[in-house]
């Protein structure tokens, strides 16, 4: 009877423990103890997309509240007012394609994008209506967006396309939970209905695949972005967006940029460097163009300064 009852008793004590670590996982997740946000994002407004390659996009028509912001849909899975497919007449279209930089990650809602306030800075004017489109998507790479740019932004008939290029989006493992199985699709945790296990094979797949990081991403998506520009498709300006840094002289993606500098040269797109915009602001003026709670994402401020930056350079393009 020990010999049966014995394993049994270690399975029982077992499954448990897992049970318990799943409950309390989910507990933390919940108090915002484990990132939330994405969390929440992952599971209430993001759904696996029909494009196998895209693997996942923004479910249309949802509202999703976290802790920090308001994430609200249109009809088309954009953080966007609703718009219609066809281009109305007299309508001046910009397409913002990009990651969660562009999206606005912890910003409150869409409106302070800076999508949303180059819209209004722009229609402020009166003498020509403009629809600025964010088909931005948080974890998004550049593989992710040249698909976006071929299959959703064309049909939209945009007469600019900004590509909002952040340093990571050469990665392979970039993105939002399980959602991110690029590199290695595991779906075990989905399929037993397991956060804590999908919690945990996204860090060790961040772990292997991570490093795995490939220029030709970015180039790829903007040898098409060039090939539409020059087929007379629409316009298109790339931004480039820094990590926060204290000086030049300490900041570790120098080379990063420069090659990317060197493609958007090599395909003849125009680029705007906020690394070089911003490079002699005071380091507390800087940083609080950052969010918070990282290094990466904009405050409410950044996003102002990037829209004025894009007003003045559509202003001059007209001047």
């Amino acid at each position: 009877m020990k010999i049966i009852y014995g394993p049994l008793l270690l399975l029982m004590s077992l499954a448990l423990c897992l049970f318990a670590a799943e409950a309390g996982f989910r507990f933390a997740s919940g108090m915002g103890l484990l990132g939330s946000a994405a969390i929440e994002l992952e599971s209430l407004a993001h759904q696996y997309a029909a494009d196998p390659e895209l693997i996942y996009e923004l479910k249309p028509l949802v509202h999703v509240q976290t802790k920090n912001m308001t994430v609200q849909t249109n009809s088309w899975g954009m953080r966007d007012e609703e718009v219609s497919l066809v281009k109305p007449p007299g309508v001046f279209r910009i397409a913002v394609l990009g990651d969660s930089v562009s999206f606005g990650f912890e910003l409150p809602s869409h409106e302070a994008t800076f999508a949303e306030i180059l819209e209004s800075r722009l229609n402020i004017q009166g003498k020509q209506k403009y629809e600025v489109l964010n088909f931005s998507v948080v974890g998004y790479n550049s593989e992710q967006e040249k698909i976006v740019l071929q299959k959703k932004v064309a049909a939209f008939a945009p007469d600019v396309v900004v590509a909002g290029v952040c340093l990571n989006d050469d990665s392979a493992a970039d993105g939002l939970g399980e959602l991110t199985s690029q590199s290695a699709p595991w779906a075990l945790g989905s399929r037993i209905n397991s956060r804590l296990l999908s919690y945990l094979l996204n860090r060790l797949e961040r772990v292997f695949f991570g490093a795995r990081k490939d220029l030709k991403r970015i180039e790829s998506f903007l040898r098409a972005l060039s090939n539409d520009a020059k087929a007379g498709k629409y316009k298109a300006v790339v931004l480039l967006f820094p990590y926060y840094f204290d000086d030049l002289n300490s900041y570790r993606r120098q080379a990063k940029h420069e090659a990317i500098h060197s493609l958007a040269d090599r395909y003849g797109l125009p680029l705007i460097d906020y690394r070089d915009l911003w490079r002699d602001m005071l380091p507390a003026e800087r940083r609080s163009l950052y969010s918070p709670a990282d290094t990466v994402h904009f405050s409410a401020l950044g996003m102002q300064r990037i829209a004025q930056s894009l007003e003045e350079y559509f202003a001059d393009r007209r001047g």
